[in-house]
């Protein structure tokens, strides 16, 4: 066997510490690299300057319950693609730091990337992290809000639920949910949800049905989330054209919100009452609110809330009650209870 002089082993060390060297620096170098390759809609490959933008989500994230801060936050996302630009960017939305959250948040947060991802022309990179709180990220994961970013796949129906979404009327997706609603309970009682079906069905096609005002980022599209694992709660949101710009209006409600800056608190609590027609003027129409109020009176559903444009909307109080809101949300958010 060769003996090597012990000359030539340190050579060989000293050599191989300086390739490791090389080495460590050039990864680093890498990880650390002001550029990012990105695949656009049609499959090809960008390398762009990586310009990352934070957006830290608020601690109490929920629009029906923190919702002046929440709508900030989608706000300053949507105003940011928008105007900014640096178009080609790496956003990065931060939610590690959620005490509280509802459902709703997360939908409205999927609608914002499903709209960035399906932009003609664009190319972005949307990254993240979840949340370290072990239940927040609970819901996250519930939600199969991470598989739906992957996959882009909302209406399938193994495993977990999850948030369904649409931009048509899906009878056979809410028909599904229902079916498994009395899976789930197996309970003479709670089997009759026939009005709940209804009720989708409407909102579903006042999303569509209002598609020809849409002019601003987010596309026309429905989402839906049904949690039946205790209580039963009901949480739609359409991100649409709002509930105050789809009615018909007088021309003097029109002068009155130009000088008031749309401060419209009654329109929705009208609106559920039966009290506008759509700007469409066919009497099909608009059925889907005061169809709502009619089971809210008849406590089929409970604890409604409505969000839409500057209006928020809160019926489990003892009376109706409307509160304008400084915010504008692109769109409507529903949510109620049944028993």
């Amino acid at each position: 066997m060769k003996k090597y002089s012990e000359k030539y082993i340190n050579w060989l060390l000293r050599k191989s510490i300086k390739v490791n060297k090389k080495k460590q620096k050039n990864n680093k170098k890498r990880n650390n690299s002001t550029h990012i390759r990105v695949k656009d809609q049609y499959g090809r490959f960008h390398k762009l300057k990586s310009i990352v933008k934070y957006f830290v989500a608020p601690s109490n994230f929920s629009l029906i319950n923190n919702t002046e801060e929440t709508i900030d936050y989608f706000n300053n996302i949507i105003n940011y693609f928008r105007y900014s630009n640096h178009r080609f960017n790496t956003l990065y939305f931060d939610v590690g730091n959620i005490k509280y959250i509802t459902i709703d948040a997360i939908m409205y947060l999927l609608a914002i990337i499903y709209n960035i991802n399906n932009i003609e022309n664009n190319i972005v990179r949307v990254k993240g992290n979840l949340p370290i709180d072990e239940n927040i990220r609970e819901v996250f994961i519930k939600s199969r809000f991470t598989n739906i970013l992957e996959n882009d796949e909302f209406n399938s129906l193994k495993g977990n639920k999850g948030i369904l979404s649409g931009n048509n009327i899906n009878s056979t997706v809410i028909g599904d949910v229902i079916q498994a609603m009395i899976s789930h309970f197996n309970n003479p009682e709670k089997t009759n949800f026939s009005y709940l079906y209804n009720t989708l069905i409407e909102l579903m096609e006042n999303t569509i049905s209002h598609a020809y005002i849409n002019s601003y980022f987010m596309m026309n599209r429905w989402y839906l989330y049904i949690d039946y694992s205790n209580k039963i709660s009901v949480t739609f949101v359409d991100t649409g054209s709002g509930i105050p710009e789809t009615i018909n209006k007088k021309y003097i409600e029109n002068v009155s919100d130009f000088f008031l800056k749309n401060k419209n608190t009654h329109y929705i609590l009208s609106a559920l009452k039966g009290e506008y027609r759509t700007r469409t003027k066919e009497k099909y129409r608009g059925k889907g609110l005061p169809q709502i109020f009619q089971y809210h009176k008849e406590n089929k559903i409970k604890k409604l809330k409505i969000i839409s444009c500057k209006e928020k909307v809160d019926m489990d109080m003892k009376r109706d009650y409307s509160l304008n809101i400084k915010s504008y949300l692109k769109g409507t958010v529903f949510y109620w209870e049944i028993d």
